[in-house]
């Protein structure tokens, strides 16, 4: 047959030599084994054929490994686009306004962060707990919004006067550093709650009872948050006290009547004072008034009779120096003017000598004399 005519034959066959290493190479040297798919000695044949298939198909899929490496890359790329949102998701955060961000690594504080958007290591690496500063809390004292938890005691306080009065304070106040606020205090709402209390005690036990109900509630108010804030700044809670009210200010209930007839009483004492404090006011300036216009009316008496006397004096002396030099002009000059000063303000009858004997005589009486006039 033509594939037994080769110089060694030995039984081969159309594909080659099956025993694949006796002579020749895969140029078909000594022109054994050769085969129609241009293979060599080492058995090339249809499975040559295959092999270069499947390794053109590998490389239009991108790999030498076949169709399921290609799969394999695809896997990867997809868990590195996973690992990235993952790291997006606990890395990356926003802090709103009015707010501080506290990172903590490893349970640690690390910083505090303000408003934006911020970056921080994946948990557990670094968490945030945020903390609103703008946010105004309130506590109260005296009462609770839950009836269950409220005692009748916790609203009675001893005054300065070891009085009772009911009182309830409304407290006013912000997470002012997040830092302190986190890590000093274990419950901030409880803690300010006791110190109100324990501030607000304290100061109303300073007070009497009457500046309690009326005038002093203000400076209460003052020094309970002087008082209440110095008590935080200690325990570093990082708490500002905005402001401290005073609600429903008055006496148990039991005394109230009591309180109230007293009040009552009180404000007519206040009337009655208020009233002579008036009639006081209104007097003493015009007593003072009247006492200036005395005064001035003695001095000016006082200058005026002053100068008259001295006036006086100088006509005396001067009188003295005429008389002097001519003293019968002087002598009669002094009787004119005092006759003058006796007949000068008088009503002055003139009878004549001849018909005088004639003449009623009568008594000038006051009346008369007035009504002659």
């Amino acid at each position: 047959m033509p594939w037994q005519q080769n110089n060694s034959g030995g039984g081969q066959g159309p594909w080659g030599n099956p025993g694949g290493n006796q002579g020749g190479g895969s140029n078909g040297n000594g022109g054994r084994g050769q085969s129609p798919w241009g293979g060599g000695s080492n058995g090339s044949g249809p499975e040559d054929f295959v092999t270069r298939a499947r390794r053109q198909a590998a490389r239009r899929t991108g790999g030498s490994g076949g169709p399921g490496q290609g799969m394999g890359r695809l896997i990867f790329l997809g868990g590195v686009a996973l690992l990235f949102v993952w790291l997006a998701i606990n890395s990356i955060y926003q802090v709103q306004p009015g707010e501080q961000a506290v990172v903590k690594r490893f349970g640690e504080l690390n910083r505090v962060e303000g408003p934006g958007l911020q970056f921080k290591l994946p948990s557990p690496l670094e968490s945030v707990a945020k903390v609103s500063v703008a946010q105004v809390r309130e506590t109260t004292v005296g009462f609770s919004d839950n009836p269950r938890n409220a005692t009748r005691s916790d609203s009675l306080m001893i005054t300065g006067d070891q009085n009772i009065v009911d009182m309830r304070v409304n407290v006013q106040w912000r997470a002012a550093r997040p830092e302190d606020y986190l890590f000093n205090v274990d419950d901030p709402v409880q803690t300010v709650q006791i110190a109100a209390e324990s501030a607000v005690r304290e100061i109303v036990g300073r007070t009497p009872i009457q500046d309690a109900l009326s005038v002093g509630r203000q400076r209460i108010e003052i020094a309970t948050l002087e008082l209440l804030q110095d008590t935080l700044n200690q325990y570093q809670a990082g708490i500002d006290i905005d402001e401290v009210q005073l609600q429903n200010v008055q006496p148990p209930k039991e005394v109230k009547q009591a309180f109230d007839d007293v009040q009552s009483a009180q404000q007519d004492r206040d009337k009655a004072a208020n009233k002579a404090e008036a009639y006081r006011n209104q007097r003493i300036p015009e007593a003072r008034g009247e006492s200036e216009r005395i005064r001035n009316g003695a001095l000016s008496y006082f200058e005026r009779e002053t100068k008259r006397a001295q006036g006086e004096a100088q006509r005396f002396i001067e009188l003295l120096s005429a008389y002097r030099e001519n003293p019968a002009i002087t002598r009669e000059r002094l009787f004119l003017d005092t006759m003058q000063e006796v007949y000068g303000n008088g009503r002055t009858l003139i009878i004549d000598g001849n018909n005088g004997a004639s003449a009623l005589p009568f008594l000038p009486l006051p009346g008369l004399t007035d009504q002659t006039r």
